[in-house]
């Protein structure tokens, strides 16, 4: 294949991604205009809560999702700066326009990625696989945190030229502007946190693999400018909720997921109950408040959510190693339904259609009556279904081809020990979701699982190849 200049596949792609997304804003403008009106309209809690939020900011400048206006411990406010500065309290409209740009910009910065790390090649085939992904422009339209999230986190690792170098390696400028980049993504999304620290772990590691001293002073003083350049804002953020709630922390988020997802998902596969029975069997077993009062507390003052999170705090790890070999078979059912999860309710959702489920083991078992239900949805519906299963299909059977031949031919380690360490805090944040992750929860690893994939297609036929040379 023969060589680009070096943006023209990015771009290329980018440009497509936005045309995608554009037709399809226009086609749900059309079909289901009244989605529109509010950010409110949303299918999902969390979108709603965004929503209130950047109103309140607004009208009434506090930090809010409540009608009382209590400042809230839950949330973190990169995400609804952004609705703020979008003004989706007018129209979510222009929300969703800017969702698009960073959908392009993420596809960008995928396709650029996988170019300087594996070729040409492999970037095309990436690139394909993001901009067949339905679920993206799902999420574009809708007021939710991972698109946003997702492109800041991109752009802070494309400025460090991820994942060809490590951190330590970057320029003073680069380290600065991907600190920026990374640090807005965890205000964003705080599941990013740790992914900064564990690449430079991978820094230190990749020394020692060279045979190099693992704490150089070019690495030690790079690497603790990047982390103070880092944690200037979520830092902030762990001092507004220590002085307001004596939190210390991001978000009492991972908590509540540890103790109402993981924990309830063990009981729900142990005791064939669905989510919302078996958190309610934890709030009564262990004296724990219901989860729709952890998340947003009726709070009379603030010692009302520091008293809640200490409650949880010290039954969370109790809860979820209670049964452990349950907890094992949920997260393996969680992990597996993250991993191939469809957005169909979303995509009928923004178009005013209604989903028709099959059923997945009806599929399975060819069952006729599964068939039926499928069928009985619109072409449309249909055609987004069937590029779901082709895209997931060419994903992972990339990414199988990716693991039996290139990565044990990679010469650069750092390219290896950094998109592992993307996968496993990626699969670790899928994990957090309990027995019912969701579609949404493997956006995180989705771009590796692209590149990688790439990388496996564009080298399976040099592995015929060489064998036909050996014979």
């Amino acid at each position: 294949m023969r060589e680009f200049p070096v943006l023209k596949l990015p771009l290329f792609f980018g440009v497509l991604s936005l045309a995608i997304s554009s037709a399809f804003l226009v086609f749900a403008l059309e079909s289901h205009p009244s989605y529109f009106d509010s950010a409110e309209r949303n299918l999902y809690p969390d979108a709603i809560d965004y929503g209130r939020l950047a109103r309140n900011m607004i009208e009434n400048k506090t930090f809010s999702r409540t009608t009382d206006l209590q400042p809230d411990p839950l949330r973190t406010p990169g995400y609804p700066l952004l609705l703020c500065l979008f003004r989706s309290d007018i129209s979510p409209v222009w929300t969703y326009i800017a969702q698009i740009l960073m959908l392009a910009g993420t596809v960008f910065f995928v396709v650029k990625m996988t170019k300087e790390a594996f070729g040409d090649c492999a970037a095309v085939i990436a690139g394909s696989l993001m901009v067949t992904e339905h679920s993206l422009y799902c999420l574009a339209l809708q007021t939710m945190t991972e698109i946003a999230g997702l492109f800041f986190f991109l752009c802070g690792l494309g400025i460090a030229k991820w994942p060809c170098k490590k951190l330590s390696d970057s320029s003073f400028k680069r380290l600065a502007g991907s600190a920026f980049f990374l640090s807005y993504a965890v205000l964003i999304r705080p599941s990013f946190l740790m992914i900064p620290f564990a690449l430079l772990f991978v820094d230190a590691a990749s020394s020692w693999w060279n045979r190099r001293y693992i704490f150089p002073m070019h690495f030690s003083f790079r690497s603790i400018v990047f982390v103070l350049l880092f944690s200037i804002m979520p830092t902030g953020w762990v001092a507004r909720n220590y002085f307001l709630f004596g939190l210390p922390q991001l978000t009492p988020v991972s908590t509540h997921n540890l103790v109402y997802f993981v924990g309830a998902g063990a009981i729900q596969y142990r005791e064939k109950v669905d989510r919302d029975e078996a958190q309610a069997r934890i709030a009564d077993r262990y004296e724990l408040p219901p989860y729709f009062m952890a998340q947003t507390p009726v709070q009379k003052n603030a010692s009302t959510v520091s008293e809640i999170e200490r409650k949880l705090q010290e039954k969370k790890w109790r809860i979820v190693f209670h049964d452990p070999q349950s907890l094992l078979c949920a997260e393996l059912i969680g992990i597996a339904k993250g991993s191939v999860s469809h957005a169909m309710e979303d995509v009928c959702m923004l178009t005013g259609q209604q989903w028709l489920p099959p059923g997945f083991f009806g599929l399975v078992k060819f069952d006729s009556s599964a068939y039926h239900s499928l069928f009985m949805n619109t072409p449309f519906i249909l055609f987004v279904f069937y590029l779901h299963i082709a895209n997931l299909s060419f994903l992972y059977f990339g990414a199988f081809l990716f693991f039996m031949f290139v990565c044990r031919s990679i010469s650069n380690a750092t390219v290896l020990m950094n998109i592992g360490c993307i996968l496993i805090c990626g699969y670790l944040t899928i994990a957090l979701f309990g027995m019912d992750a969701v579609y949404r929860s493997r956006l995180g690893v989705l771009p590796v699982l692209c590149m990688i994939s790439g990388a496996g297609f564009a080298r399976f036929p040099s592995q015929f190849t060489s064998k036909f040379d050996k014979r």
